[in-house]
């Protein structure tokens, strides 16, 4: 063993003696094993025994997840306190056995009979070594679970451990392993596994894997990854195929002879031209070749009417893409005008998220007027090149009565009214669109704004000025590289519900109004570029806030989604 080298989890004692004879080239080489089974720790020089909760402690960790009272979280009913003390005390101190529980019995709502239901299956399922308590009330979790989520559960064993899941992959690859049912009506099938997230898979259970491989996920990076692509005509089944950040160049052959392919990722590859063969997935319901950069697309793409979603940064094509049969698709992000069929648009009912990239030639109002007829479309994503001094492309945004999500980038036309935007609108994005200051005039009339982002000179004014009673319903404000800004002012009154505040690399802003301190329900403020200086002049105004946060290190920044 050479250097720094972690061993994986041991076990069994007879794997511990095997790691004994390991060659150490380094004299001062150290081995540190951790493990929760006694007999290993009994064989080493030197053994730290971690402590655990002793029994207040885990009664009270065990009344915060089972008991919903937030008035007094000690609080339990007396019928259900020798039942809690039994179930505390086969947990054994351990922190994530109690909280496994406490989910469970959270679920019992608190009846005497649901709580003696899961104190006979930690009975049950216990073994009868010292070492098995916890693992069998982790089985006991997964058992517990619905069986519509057990193989939900399961599908999280396709991520690496500790890895950061995004809610809309973790509901594409359950789509398109076919564990969401079709309800009727118009709840799509994204509704209903969202739903599924607000249930108890996010609770830490584990559980046996499927013997059939319907699912295959290649990590690692570009350096790492076999330069061979992999023989894919043993998986004939294959319902998910994740390739993400592999570097490969060119598309995996063989992949159009898996008639079963319902997912494909292939993010952040260098591959630039999709081949013929695609058209022949025709089950597959998720296509993502993001962060590939331009992407040569055959005509093909409506053979493959099960499509859900397609991602792809910089589609290209010889001729307009023919998309009418995609009857079922809900997400088409970062097609061309060009290439575009506007008919054929007004066709896909379905459609929820859209993002066009808009060129000179463009015909605007065409666009507008082919969108209206999209009743279900809620994101809207326009990348504007050249300028568009075009009055009814503002005005036809107003008719898209469902649209909550806007997002403009590039050159575009002054704002006038709000009537130049969709009435619903409750999210809006400008980036690159250089507007004047007469902008926010503008932007805090819209009623149901609640999420605001200016980015990359998305304003050229030198001051922010929210007028009284300005901006009713908005949450978050976001500055990111307001370049010209120099000086923030808010009226009495203005934004009265704004909860955050974040200013990133505005490199001239030096200062905010004293009327910052009304705004009572500001919880964080984040800043940064120059941050020293801005929280040195403005940190009186922010220190009269209740409650607020403010934070000035990039690394310390809450989520901001």
């Amino acid at each position: 063993m050479d250097r720094t080298r972690i061993p994986p989890q041991i076990l069994p004692v007879p794997s511990f003696n095997h790691s004994k004879p390991a060659p150490f080239r380094d004299a001062a080489s150290r081995l540190i094993v951790t493990s929760r089974i006694h007999n290993i720790p009994r064989s080493a020089r030197c053994v730290y025994e971690m402590k655990t909760l002793d029994p207040d402690k885990s009664w009270e960790l065990l009344l915060k997840t089972a008991v919903n009272d937030n008035n007094d979280i000690n609080k339990c009913p007396q019928e259900l306190e020798y039942i809690g003390t039994e179930i505390v005390a086969k947990c054994n101190g351990l922190p994530l056995a109690i909280t496994v529980m406490g989910g469970l019995l959270q679920e019992k709502r608190q009846t005497k009979s649901g709580w003696e239901e899961v104190l006979k299956g930690i009975n049950s399922h216990l073994g009868t070594g010292e070492n098995n308590n916890v693992q069998a009330i982790l089985e006991l979790s997964y058992h517990d679970l619905p069986s519509h989520l057990k193989s939900c559960f399961l599908c999280l064993a396709f991520f690496r451990e500790d890895a950061t899941m995004h809610a809309n992959t973790l509901i594409k690859v359950w789509i398109a392993e076919g564990l969401v049912p079709q309800e009727d009506g118009q709840v799509t099938m994204e509704d209903v596994a969202g739903g599924y997230l607000d249930d108890r898979v996010d609770q830490q259970k584990h559980g046996s894997g499927n013997r059939h491989l319907r699912s295959l996920f290649f990590r690692g990076d570009k350096y790492h990854f076999c330069n061979d692509a992999p023989d894919l005509n043993s998986f004939r089944l294959l319902g998910v195929l994740e390739m993400e950040g592999l570097g490969l160049t060119e598309f995996p052959p063989r992949i159009g002879a898996l008639p079963g392919l319902k997912y494909l990722n292939l993010k952040n590859n260098e591959i630039s031209k999709l081949p013929k063969s695609l058209g022949c997935l025709k089950n597959l319901q998720v296509l993502d070749m993001g962060e590939n950069g331009e992407v040569y697309v055959p005509n093909v793409i409506w053979k493959m009417d099960s499509l859900r979603h397609i991602n792809i940064d910089w589609p290209a094509s010889e001729v307009p893409l023919k998309l009418n049969t995609l009857r079922n698709l809900q997400t088409l992000t970062n097609i061309g005008m060009h290439i575009l069929i506007l008919e054929h648009i007004t066709q896909i009912t379905s459609l929820r998220k859209l993002g066009v990239h808009l060129t000179a030639g463009s015909d605007v109002s065409m666009l507008c007027t082919s969108l209206a007829m999209l009743e279900n479309l809620v994101c809207l994503k326009l990348y504007c090149r050249g300028h568009y001094d075009n009055t009814p492309f503002m005005d036809g945004l107003f008719h898209l009565k469902g649209l909550t999500s806007l997002k403009l980038q590039g050159p575009t036309s002054k704002f006038t009214s709000v009537n130049n935007f969709p009435p619903n609108l409750s999210y809006l994005t400008l980036k690159e669109t250089r507007l004047e200051e007469d902008l926010i005039r503008v932007l805090e009339k819209l009623p149901n704004l609640v999420c605001l982002k200016l980015d990359m000179d998305a304003y050229i004014g030198h001051e922010l000025v929210i007028s009284h009673e300005g901006f009713p319903s908005l949450k978050a404000l976001y500055l990111r590289s307001i370049n010209t800004l120099i000086n923030i002012k808010v009226e009495n009154g203005g934004m009265p519900k704004l909860k955050r505040l974040e200013i990133r690399k505005c490199i001239n802003l030096v200062k905010i109004s004293k009327e910052f301190c009304n705004l009572q329900e500001l919880k964080i403020v984040t800043a940064a570029w120059k941050a020293s200086h801005f929280r040195f002049h403005n940190s009186r105004i922010m220190s009269k806030i209740p409650f607020v946060q403010i934070v000035v290190n990039e690394k310390d920044w809450p989520n901001a989604e």
